[in-house]
């Protein structure tokens, strides 16, 4: 069995970071994805004749479920009146507890953010795109050298930044806040081989999805639980790329 060495991973590396020297050549995209992703659900949901019914297969696993009479007025105790099986939404009627057979039941419930499709090459509702302003190569902190070295926090890791080329990538965006303003992000991706209109201002910032004349290659997408852009702060954008 072949393997990829690691300087040949860090040369790989090093090949994308010089993409990265042509303007708008990697583009981070946004976008509002499913409402439903991470969202909590309310929903009515009728047992059938073996005492049980399903949250929709599309959102399981899910959590904080919470059963009530479809009217709202009885709260139903978990183990108790019934159970629920998280991993696949599914609950089951305790024939020994409180609710009638064939009730209809109230579900509340959190859905799990699914993880993206792997041959997909669009978001999937792209609202705009932002340039890569930084790259940098780093390694995790506990493999450098060196313990008094630069470093970055990405969602709560600790990264080592290198001056030589390393197997990991990461790259840097900005969304101002007064960019791409409406939906909560729930999605975003970092697109290769990029062109914008050639016409737009030199230095622009922000792109509409009909700025964008060739959306280039989908690298890496990652779906997540919402997160608001109402217009009153800016997000930075980090995505690591590993080879």
């Amino acid at each position: 069995m072949s393997v990829l060495k690691t300087a040949g991973r860090a040369d790989l590396a090093a090949a994308y970071k010089a993409l990265a020297a042509v303007p708008n050549n990697f583009l981070i995209a946004i976008g509002a994805g499913e409402s439903w992703w991470g969202s909590q659900q309310q929903v009515l949901l009728d047992l059938d004749a073996d005492g049980e019914t399903a949250i929709n297969p599309d959102h399981a696993p899910v959590s904080g479920v919470v059963v009530r009479s479809a009217n709202a007025a009885t709260l139903y105790q978990v183990g108790v009146d019934y159970l629920v099986d998280t991993a696949t939404g599914v609950i089951s009627r305790n024939d020994a507890g409180s609710i009638p057979a064939e009730a209809t039941l109230q579900v509340t419930y959190v859905p799990t953010v699914p993880q993206p499709d792997l041959t997909r090459q669009t978001l999937v509702a792209e609202v705009g795109r932002v340039p890569v302003t930084a790259i940098h190569f780093i390694v995790p902190f506990d493999e450098a050298e060196d313990p008094e070295a630069n470093y970055v926090i990405v969602e709560g890791a600790k990264y080592a930044l290198m001056a030589e080329p390393a197997r990991m990538l990461l790259m840097q965006a900005h969304l101002n806040a007064s960019d791409g303003v409406g939906e909560p992000i729930r999605e975003y991706a970092l697109f290769s081989r990029c062109t914008v209109d050639p016409e737009l201002p030199p230095g622009q910032v922000y792109f509409d999805v009909d700025d964008v004349t060739a959306p280039g290659v989908m690298v890496i997408a990652k779906q997540r639980t919402p997160v608001p852009h109402d217009g009153t702060v800016g997000l930075d954008m980090s995505i690591i790329l590993e080879l």
